[in-house]
């Protein structure tokens, strides 16, 4: 308690009109239980101004009983304004999957770059953008690229462009250009999945070639397009910014 109120103290002289804080609290599904102590000390001190907290947890690891959501449950009873929930996309399982998928089957192994003349590592390379109100997150890597001749055999696209031809495949549930599937991932197996998951949230995934194919096999990226505001909420016009506790 003592602690409490001496940096509640402090935060009041530190807080000022001209020159706001932020407190941000990360992994809060991890917090020891003084941490929501402290969350409910502070917010439910209407004394305390031109303070933003700004709390992070995974609400796959919070349960019904949490003292997190005891206490954000205390905090908006008793100043119902001062709280603001924002979920987030879990976005964290599409990029695992692109990850694995070229880590398994897409970069080549060792030996086999060293006669190709490529460097003995692989290389993934991520890249976002924004345009106007939609955010792009490119994902590549250096390995062979997609093998178009084997996407053929396994479908009845014969006179598909070859671009068209893998967007329509690759989301095709079960088609994949890999000799054998192992239970790290599939190459094309699973884009299906990552695509109907953009889509409900007002996004979208497919592929595009990024160079010439070389031997039955082009380079590609895959690229994720979401709206800006994916994702999120819009906060109340009543709620005071300054004095607000999101967490997502």
């Amino acid at each position: 308690m003592r602690f409490q109120r001496v940096f509640g103290e402090f935060l009041k002289a530190a807080a000022q009109p001209a020159h706001p804080l932020v407190l941000f609290l990360d992994d809060l599904q991890w917090a020891d239980p003084s941490t929501p102590e402290l969350l409910v000390s502070l917010l439910s001190d209407e004394d305390l101004k031109h303070l933003l907290v700004i709390g992070s947890y995974r609400d796959n690891e919070v349960r019904e009983g949490h003292l997190l959501l005891t206490a954000i449950g205390q905090i908006r009873e008793e100043r119902p304004e001062a709280v603001l929930e924002i979920s987030l996309l879990p976005l964290t399982d599409v990029l695992v999957h692109a990850f694995r998928n070229s880590m398994d089957h897409g970069i080549e192994p060792r030996a086999e770059r060293e006669a190709l003349g490529k460097a003995p590592q692989g290389r993934i390379a991520v890249h976002g953008g924004r345009a106007g109100n939609r955010i792009t997150v490119r994902i590549s890597d250096d390995g062979a690229g997609l093998r178009l001749d084997r996407l053929r055999e396994k479908t009845s696209e014969r006179d598909a462009s070859d671009e068209d031809l893998a967007n329509r495949a690759s989301s095709s549930r079960g088609i994949s250009t890999a000799a054998t599937q192992s239970q790290v991932s599939g190459r094309g197996v699973g884009l299906d999945a990552v695509r109907t998951f953009m889509r409900k949230n007002g996004g979208d995934a497919r592929v595009a070639f990024t160079g010439a194919a070389r031997e039955g096999c082009v380079p590609f990226e895959l690229v994720l397009d979401l709206p800006e505001d994916a994702g999120t909420v819009e906060p109340r016009p009543s709620m005071p910014p300054a004095q607000a506790f999101a967490a997502g």
